[in-house]
Order: structure tokens, then sequence, then C-alpha cells
């Protein structure tokens, strides 16, 4: 079955705060890559996307990249190194964003305000918007797309996220665009979704689709 690599949102791992997504991968015979952020050493994109890339290390393949929130963020940034590097993997994994957490060239979404909106009860993100200000992702995106056809990058966010912050819901449909991808809006999920069992069987839909189930 598929080799996954699964970034967690901020402030959160893998194993411990997506048992249910986790659990539901492993009954299918996947393999989750074990990786686990140090979210207090580092506040920017560039030295999570190192964390990752520091514990990958010769990992042989990967056939699937998830990454949820700013995990999701990561990912992007990770995917965009693997273009670069000289050791490339043997095919390149296919995508799956979730609540995405990125700022694009989108004006009307005025990043500052989105992180203190959620200060109150993401403590750790009032310390990130230097960084993430100057994070220019198109051509992150572009490099990307050099690589992967369009149906195999796909976009998550959940309906009720959208509700709460249209920010986080423009930011997911910037990212589909960039990629010509698909937009899957999970019905009354929120952005912690491993409750949600719908949020879940999407993922695990692709994930099928991906692995050629």
């Amino acid at each position: 079955m598929s080799e996954i690599l699964f970034i967690p949102g901020c402030g959160t791992q893998t194993r411990k705060d997506y048992p249910k997504l986790v659990g539901a991968l492993e009954s299918r015979g996947h393999h989750i890559i074990p990786i686990t952020m140090d979210w207090d050493v580092e506040s920017d994109p560039r030295a999570w996307a190192d964390q990752v890339h520091s514990q990958l290390g010769d990992v042989p393949r990967i056939d699937i990249g998830i990454g949820h929130s700013y995990g999701s963020m990561t990912l992007l940034q990770v995917a965009s190194d693997w273009t670069q590097r000289e050791k490339s993997l043997p095919s390149f994994p296919k995508l799956l964003f979730l609540g995405h957490s990125a700022r694009y060239l989108d004006d009307q979404d005025a990043y500052p305000n989105v992180i203190r909106e959620h200060a109150k009860d993401l403590n750790p993100l009032d310390r990130f918007p230097p960084a993430f200000e100057d994070l220019v992702i198109g051509p992150n995106v572009a490099t990307i797309r050099m690589h992967l056809e369009s149906e195999e990058v796909t976009v998550f966010v959940g309906e009720e996220e959208g509700r709460k912050s249209p920010p986080q819901r423009r930011r997911a449909l910037s990212l589909s665009q960039l990629f010509e991808s698909q937009l899957v809006t999970i019905p009354g999920a929120p952005h912690d979704f491993d409750d949600t069992p719908l949020y879940v069987d999407e993922i695990m839909g692709k994930v099928d689709i991906y692995s050629g189930v």
C-alpha cells in the first residue's frame, strides 16, 4: 500500500491529534512515515520544512503527502524542495491539502486580522505573522505543477470552517485555482476535522484513488 507523509497542524502531532484518520489509513494497510514537529522552536515555514527533511532522511519513497492547516503550508514548501534537490524521489507524491492556512496574492485577505482572530484559540500564532507576510507560494506551485497532473492534487475545506473564517475558504480556493485542481468542501465540517466522519471518509476515498485501490 501507500507510504504517506502526514504533516500535522500547528501545535499538534500526527498520531496524538489525528487518531481517527491515522487509524483509518493504517486499517487499509497504508504506512504513516513517522515525523515529529517541534512547533515551539521555529516559527516559519522554511524552518518547519527543514524539520521534515531532516527526519525523512533516506526514505526510499513517498506516495502521498498530506498536510493540515500550517502543516499544509509546510507540505507545499517540502514538495517545492523535492523538485529542486539533486536526489529526487522515484515518483513525485500526490498531494492532499487540508484546511490550508497560507497567504496568497489575495489583497482582500487581511492576514494579520486572521492571526488576531485565531490567536485566542491557538496561542502560538501571535508570533508567526512576520514570516507569513513575506511568503509567496505562486512560484512553489508552478514548480510542483511540472511534476504533477491537476487531478493528483486535492484541496479540502470544511463548510463550517469557511463560514467562520471566509479568508480560510478563500485561501483554499486560491490554492485549488493555482493547481487547477479539485476543491472539496465537506458539509458541516470544522477546521479541526478528525471527529468529523464524513471528512475522514472523503480523505480516505481520495487516498484510495491515489493508491490505485
